[in-house]
């Protein structure tokens, strides 16, 4: 069962075929997260929309032209196996480079992922919601990792050579999504431990954005300094935000070192805010890839690539 049903966030209702989250209290609804939902068209999400239930927030699934992992195992073969898990691989790594949204809100419940019969894609329901499914990022791999090798051991018909070898990759933390979905793909070898480390300094050298959600124009800042400092003062910043007067002359600054970005406000009129939190002036927090900052009355995405 999904986590958030079980500690009383969501309760679950069906609607003949498709069904229901419904919200328990609506404080929990992520409309910024939703929306970016909504303009994800090109990942292989399960259309999701906003309705009122008894006063309570819905968000209703239409899964009626999919069938559910869970309802295919019993009949599949292992060569449709990998070639679910590898569009599942896919949309993950997608999910997690794209940078929107958050793993930690896709539901791996193998009642709630859908497959296309006819091609063998997969879409994922997410939930928009501030109470993740999953507490971070690893816990999400690690649950998926071991739901699949769970898999491959309940279900005889799924062993082959290849299923055996993908569970032994999967059971190797060292390993990437990316080194695994390559393989499951087309048998190609998996990386090393060395490239592996090699992508973990590649991250560290990762640049980060803030892109605009609610601005008049389409506006993005490159974050391309160690210390960045954004307000809307042109010769006392690096960022300039010149579309919103309630932002400070000098509003806050983004900091990057080897454990990562902070932001830190520097003392301004209106407020920095970290994923709906207020921030203490003159204090850094970390911000991570998918977090909202709002600066003043306007919201910028954090995207770390």
């Amino acid at each position: 069962m999904n986590p958030l049903i079980e500690s009383g966030v969501l309760t679950e209702k069906q609607s003949g075929i498709n069904f229901m989250y419904i919200l328990n209290d609506s404080k929990d609804f992520l409309i910024t997260e939703y929306k970016v939902l909504q303009s994800q068209s090109d990942m292989n999400f399960v259309r999701c929309m906003k309705l009122l239930y008894n006063g309570k927030i819905a968000l209703y699934y239409e899964v009626n032209s999919y069938r559910t992992l869970q309802d295919l195992l019993p009949n599949l073969d292992s060569n449709s196996f990998m070639n679910i898990v590898s569009s599942l691989l896919r949309t993950v790594i997608e999910v997690k480079n794209n940078g929107f949204l958050s793993c930690q809100n896709i539901d791996l419940s193998f009642d709630k992922i859908f497959v296309n019969v006819s091609n063998l894609k997969v879409s994922l329901v997410y939930i928009p919601v501030q109470r993740h499914t999953y507490t971070d990022y690893t816990a999400f791999e690690t649950q998926l990792r071991t739901r699949l090798i769970e898999t491959i051991h309940q279900n005889p018909s799924l062993q082959s050579p290849s299923t055996v070898s993908l569970e032994r990759n999967l059971s190797d933390s060292t390993l990437t999504l990316t080194a695994l979905a390559g393989y499951v793909r087309g048998g190609e070898p998996v990386q090393s431990r060395e490239v592996s480390a090699q992508e973990d300094t590649a991250v560290n050298a990762q640049q980060m954005r803030l892109i605009a959600l609610h601005a008049p124009i389409r506006f993005e800042l490159v974050v391309d300094k160690n210390e960045y400092i954004i307000g809307k003062k042109a010769d006392a910043v690096n960022g300039v935000i010149s579309f919103n007067g309630a932002i400070s002359r000098v509003h806050c600054k983004i900091i990057h070192n080897e454990f990562g970005f902070r932001i830190e406000d520097m003392g301004s009129a209106n407020g920095t805010y970290v994923n709906r939190q207020k921030l203490t002036a003159h204090k850094a927090v970390p911000i991570k890839n998918g977090d909202i900052v709002r600066l003043a009355n306007s919201d910028f995405q954090v995207l770390i690539r």
